[in-house]
Parts: C-alpha cells; structure tokens; sequence
C-alpha cells in the first residue's frame, strides 16, 4: 500500500504542526492563567502541553525526562509558543518535587489546570513482576495525580471564578486489558 492509506494504518503518531491545533475561544485562555501538564516529555502529554501553550495558556510541562523536555521545547519553538510552555524536571515519586511543581506553577500566574498524563508500564508475567516496578507505576500513575491534584485544588478555588479543570488520562489499556501489562492496565 502506499500513499494515504499508509498513514491512516500506520502506528506512527502523527506529527503536530500549527495548522492541526484546534484553537478553542475561551475568555480563561490567557497567558495569566496556568495549566500543568505531566508527562510532557513526549507522547499524549507532549501534545497535550503544546496545545493548550497554543491556545494562551501559561503551561508548565513537567516530566522525569529532561532530553524530552528539551525536544518539547523545541517543538513549542517551531509552534510559534515557546513563550507560553516551561519545562520543568519533575520526578513524581517525590513529594517534596510535585509540591514545588505546584508552587511554582502557582507564582506563575493563576493555577486553573492541571493534566495528568504521566505514565510508564513493564511488561511481565505475575509470576516475575518486580515488585519495586510495581511500587514505580503506582506512584507515578495513582498516587502522584492524587497528590499534585490535591495540592492545586486549593489554588483552583482561589480564582475569582473558582474555575478550572483537573484532567486524568489514560491509554486504551483504562478500557481493555493485554497480557503481562498486570499493573499497568
């Protein structure tokens, strides 16, 4: 097959350019205003960090990551948005690092949204499951969207409005299990 077909079947992600960003008109949308994105590095949360930077929004993007934060920035360059999109290291199974995440998302401006896309998987039987991978996916995928959404609430509720948005996103595998994907599905 060649042509079109190839990338309607190809499992490639496509590539983000500026004319695919859906720009959405809201009065919230502004650079006053600050979402926090995990798991920027690449991926959904890439994505996800780039286009809410496109659509006015101070966004913090957050990852363990730094090589792929620093493509994420690059890419926020070629997007016209690097003004709008920060990089910051953060490794969610610390606390003491979310919590500074929050704050300085919060000196940033106003603290509205906050996107928890970070994850990670290990494929293995039960049997062989280490339990210290599992103890990594449950901190990073449970515990750490509970505590940085804990700690941004309050925030949220200060606003003038009290308006925002606490988004927690799975793959395909929040529907449907596979084999050997035991803690992360």
């Amino acid at each position: 097959m060649s042509g079109e077909s190839d990338t309607h079947n190809s499992i490639e992600p496509p590539e983000l350019t500026a004319d695919l960003i859906h720009h959405i008109d809201d009065p919230r949308f502004t650079s006053e205003n600050v979402a926090i994105v995990t798991g920027a590095a690449s991926g959904i949360g890439r994505a996800t960090a780039l286009v809410l930077a496109a659509n006015g929004l101070t966004t913090i993007a957050t990852d363990v990551d730094e090589n792929g934060l620093h493509e994420t920035a690059e890419k926020a360059g070629g997007l016209a948005v690097k003004d709008d999109l920060e990089t910051v290291a953060c490794d969610l199974t610390d606390d003491t690092e979310i919590e500074a995440l929050v704050e300085m998302a919060a000196d940033a401006g106003q603290l509205r949204y906050v996107a928890n896309i970070a994850g990670l998987q290990h494929i293995s039987p039960i049997a062989a499951f280490p339990m210290e991978m599992f103890d990594s996916l449950y901190q990073v995928m449970l515990r750490a969207p509970m505590y940085l959404t804990k700690l941004a609430l309050p925030h949220i509720r200060e606003a003038e409005d009290g308006v925002g948005a606490i988004a927690n996103m799975a793959s395909v595998h929040g529907h449907y299990v596979t084999r050997d994907k035991v803690a992360y599905n």
